[in-house]
């Protein structure tokens, strides 16, 4: 269904069925891009839930949110609800580098709730002209490589700079998320040098501060690549999984033969691929211990449910 909201449009003025597109929150106001290329604030009540990423259609009163392809979203910080992050996402990169390096289990999380959403997702590791980054990008290839794209980056070689330009071809919308210090606002700034002076100029004006690690931003360039910037986190909490969306998001069991049980756990039963496959250095032995990790985090998230249901 589509969502109308209120909003304070003293200061601007807009067509009837003028559409426009929200590139930054700021809280207080929303960045938006109108049709006509630029990039302007816009005032909004606190209880507007517009999301970056949000189309918007000007009906001659308000505005009304368009239907959303998806929507990224993630459990916030102690648990205290889901939070959504951005919307209208055509792929994810997963930025990491080897130090500062992410929180045991951050990607495989990140990855299992991308899976659960229908979002396609690539790692992109950071700070490549770094010799240890090399050696860790190696790492990260030999655990995911068969299921995900791994691509390395350094705002300074241009090369692998034009070459993220280009997967945006196949992808025009694409979200960076990770940890602070990968140098993810870096990137967006030396790609698309110009919405960054102007994104920025907005954000010192509604007195959040100019750096983009703050607040979730879109970045343009001319041929309509975009990407949005996130503030850093350190870890990305599972929101509405099931343990058969977390069996699902690990790819490896879906290309293994069937074990012994159909109802095996893949934790520690007798007959268990997953666990052969580790024995046998097929995979990884740490992306089990996460699995492990990830599968009591759910069972305790349900049982909670359960708990709350029949309290």
């Amino acid at each position: 269904m589509n969502q109308q909201e209120s909003h304070n449009e003293a200061s601007l003025s807009f067509r009837p069925q003028e559409c426009v597109d929200v590139v930054a929150h700021y809280g207080i106001e929303v960045g938006i891009r109108r049709s006509i290329g630029m990039v302007e604030r816009l005032p909004i009540n606190h209880h507007v839930k517009w999301l970056v990423g949000d189309q918007l259609i000007y009906d001659g009163h308000q505005f009304v949110v368009q239907p959303r392809r998806n929507i990224l979203q993630r459990r916030a910080a102690g648990e205290r609800g889901i939070q959504q992050v951005a919307s209208n996402i055509d792929r994810v990169l997963i930025a990491t580098t080897a130090e500062p390096p992410p929180r045991v289990g951050f990607i495989d999380r990140l990855l299992v709730m991308l899976d659960r959403q229908g979002i396609e997702a690539a790692l992109l590791v950071t700070k490549a002209d770094l010799p240890e980054v090399e050696r860790y990008a190696d790492t990260l290839r030999k655990i995911y490589a068969t299921q995900y794209k791994v691509m390395t980056i350094s705002v300074k070689h241009r090369n692998s700079m034009e070459m993220l330009i280009e997967e945006g071809q196949q992808f025009p919308r694409q979200i960076l998320i990770g940890p602070s210090g990968v140098g993810k606002s870096s990137l967006t700034a030396e790609l698309f040098p110009n919405d960054a002076v102007v994104i920025g100029a907005l954000s010192e004006a509604t007195g959040r501060g100019k750096h983009t690690t703050t607040f979730s931003a879109i970045y343009r360039d001319n041929s309509g690549v975009e990407f949005v910037d996130t503030p850093g986190c350190r870890d990305y909490g599972l929101a509405n999984i099931s343990r058969d969306d977390l069996r699902a998001g690990f790819h490896e069991l879906t290309q293994l033969s069937p074990c012994r049980f159909r109802s095996c756990q893949h934790i520690k039963e007798a007959g268990c691929q997953f666990l052969q496959a580790v024995r046998d250095g097929h995979i990884d032995s740490n992306r089990h211990k996460i699995y492990c990790q990830l599968y009591d985090e759910v069972d305790r998230i349900e049982r909670l449910k359960r708990r709350g249901r029949h309290g």
